[in-house]
């Protein structure tokens, strides 16, 4: 996408934080995107003075949000207007740390998106109108640089209770994306010595979702990578076997249910970006 640009933050919150993206004037062609399921929450914020319109796949119902946007996990795709010209600046959280900086566990934002003012009251709005004056301003660094700072302070004011154990998060993660072992949740339990009860709870309160459901969007995503890497015609019977499905029956299945979609309809916008999706109306 031309003219994005991305920062990754220092530590303390490169714990927490994948990197900000910024993306000027973001104006594709196309008057809608379908947004496919991934493993992260996002907090996005138009520096323009456009709010989000957004509509749900499956109520159909549309939300328009100012201010900040937090974007919880899905496990359906969800629609976003691109039909008039944004200056998008988003923070991408690693999977399992959206909690330590937004104060709540995950999975009261399962299949939400919300105003950050619900979560934060005053200060989201106050946020917003000083990265919007600081980008008018100075541009993109100085931006990211300002987030920055104000996401640091914030840390500090969150309680520690809600920072997950990098150890075992890590070791859950790594276990739930192994495309070749698959590993049951049953499995995933023995190796960190969890019940399955404590596992569910462990990955709704960090990830906002069950180990099981977490897995299916991997395996998604794994598997568009692997359709965004196969030449030609695809084959999905093949590529059901190499990603762990039980048959390509189940393939469509899966596919369906997470992208609404078919596997023949996929339409990236772009070998890179396989979750956004153009298309002309939200259905």
């Amino acid at each position: 996408m031309k003219g994005l640009q991305i920062y990754v933050p220092a530590a303390p919150l490169n714990r927490f934080i994948a990197y900000f993206w910024l993306l000027p004037a973001y104006l594709p062609g196309h008057p809608w995107e379908r947004i496919l399921p991934q493993g992260s929450l996002e907090l996005g914020l138009n520096l323009g003075p456009t709010p989000f319109l957004l509509v749900q796949h499956t109520t159909l119902n549309q939300q328009v949000i100012e201010g900040f946007l937090v974007s919880g996990l899905h496990t359906q795709p969800y629609f976003v207007s691109t039909a008039t010209a944004i200056d998008l600046l988003c923070v991408y959280f690693k999977p399992g740390q959206a909690s330590a900086l937004l104060g709540y566990p995950a999975h009261e934002l399962f299949m939400q998106h919300l105003p950050l003012e619900v979560l934060w009251g005053k200060p989201a709005a106050l946020w917003a109108e000083q990265l919007r004056e600081t980008y008018a301003r100075s541009g993109a660094q100085a931006c990211f640089r300002v987030l920055e700072k104000l996401l640091l302070k914030r840390l500090g004011q969150v309680s520690v209770g809600l920072r997950p154990k990098q150890e075992r998060l890590q070791l859950a993660l790594q276990s739930l994306n192994n495309t070749e072992a698959r590993p049951r949740v049953r499995q995933v339990c023995e190796r960190l010595e969890m019940s399955t009860p404590q596992l569910i709870r462990y990955f709704q309160t960090h990830l906002g979702l069950r180990p099981k459901a977490y897995q299916r969007v991997i395996r998604l995503q794994q598997l568009l990578a692997g359709v965004s890497q196969s030449a030609g015609v695809r084959n999905w019977a093949e590529l059901a076997y190499t990603f762990g499905y039980s048959d390509q029956a189940h393939l469509n299945h899966e596919f369906l249910y997470l992208t609404g979609l078919t596997p023949s309809a996929y339409a990236p916008q772009d070998p890179i970006h396989l979750l956004n999706l153009p298309c002309q109306t939200p259905v």
